[in-house]
């Protein structure tokens, strides 16, 4: 039994990694990950019908939001960086002029540092947004084909839908390697496209405002709920940020020096990966996994500690070291999300019975 311990010790401590680790990263992420959505209001609008947070058009499309554990608050008259750092969502409806030099400047610049913004139009009022499509790399030219419109499948937003109809069109015209062609009629003329890499915001242009409005086919009802979906959980595609992992401090020495800790595989979205510890002291030895953050500089033991801790975790970690396993949630809400890590051992051959890693810093990302 004894020599089963360390091995049943290890796999629970594994578990109890791929819990500990991403719990810490949710700790900040989760606290983000409900959005205020911004729009405006009817005096920079075609109609009073189209503003999002008041026309009888959209009560659905609201109800989906707020349902979502969303906000909605209220619109603007005009599109300003003090407006838009109060919201991290922003729907332009049937805008009846395009926006300023200024606003375009303060648009882009917000996306570019992470919001999410919906541009919507028809030909009615094609003209007066093919300047906002512009900012985030989408080129729009005049429709000529109504019909029928049928997904390009393999994107979230598009997922469970097949049709989406509509009356008017503005064909979307892309050649950006980053955009995604969500969705098109049957003369094959774009309707939808998200750009999931303007910096660390995202852009989804729509060529129909149907899809919006209280009414719309069954189809356009789950359209509804993917984009809220992917506006909450910062995207659904591509993770902006480079997955890495790199050691920091130095550590503390045990009989057979300095215990290591890396990662065997880079921190991706959706991946597993596994934490190799090693074991400083020769024999099974009593360990600390400590979890955090930040980081920290703080003597203890006869070492550093060089992490904030926000979770620990024991566990006996077997003379030869260890390997512990976990997935990483595939959910862009951990894009960019760093946490840290470090681990401590009983080693009797540390000059205060404690030897010490050094720090792991672990960025997730793709």
């Amino acid at each position: 039994m004894s020599t089963r311990l360390p091995i049943v010790s290890s796999l629970f401590a594994a578990a109890l990694f791929a819990a500990a680790l991403f719990a810490a990263a949710l700790i900040t992420s989760t606290a983000s990950a409900a959005n205020t959505w911004g729009s405006l209001d009817s005096s920079r609008l075609q109609s009073a019908s189209d503003e999002f947070t008041t026309s009888s058009n959209h009560s659905g499309f609201r109800g989906k939001i707020t349902g979502a554990g969303d906000t909605i608050a209220a619109p603007t008259s005009s599109i300003t960086a003090a407006y838009l750092s109060g919201v991290d969502v922003f729907f332009t409806s049937m805008m009846s002029a395009a926006p300023s030099g200024t606003e375009l400047t303060d648009l882009s610049a917000w996306v570019s540092g992470g919001g999410i913004c919906i541009v919507t139009c028809n030909d009615t009022n094609r003209t007066q947004t093919v300047s906002t499509f512009a900012q985030f790399g989408i080129e729009a030219y005049p429709g000529g084909h109504d019909g029928l419109a049928f997904s390009f499948g393999g994107h979230a937003l598009v997922a469970g839908v097949n049709d989406l109809p509509f009356t008017n069109n503005s064909d979307l015209y892309t050649n950006d390697f980053t955009m995604a062609w969500l969705a098109g009629n049957n003369w094959e003329e774009t309707i939808a496209l998200a750009n999931e890499n303007v910096g660390s915001g995202m852009a989804l242009a729509l060529a129909t405002n149907d899809v919006w409005l209280n009414g719309a086919a069954a189809d356009a009802l789950i359209f509804q709920d993917n984009v809220v979906a992917w506006a909450s959980g910062g995207g659904t595609g591509t993770c902006g940020t480079t997955a890495t992992s790199s050691n920091y401090g130095a550590g503390t020495a045990g009989t057979n020096g300095v215990p290591g800790l890396s990662l065997d595989a880079p921190p991706q979205l959706g991946a597993t990966i596994g934490m190799v510890i090693g074991n400083s002291s020769g024999v099974d030895a009593l360990t600390l996994l400590v979890i955090g953050l930040s980081q920290s500089n703080t003597p203890s033991l006869g070492g550093t500690l060089l992490v904030n801790p926000a979770i620990n975790v024991n566990f006996l970690l077997p003379a030869a070291g260890a390997t512990l396993p976990s997935v990483i949630p595939s959910d862009n809400v951990l894009c960019g999300v760093t946490t840290y890590v470090q681990v401590l051992q009983a080693d009797a051959g540390a000059s205060a019975g404690v030897s010490f890693s050094p720090g792991l810093s672990v960025t997730l990302g793709s």
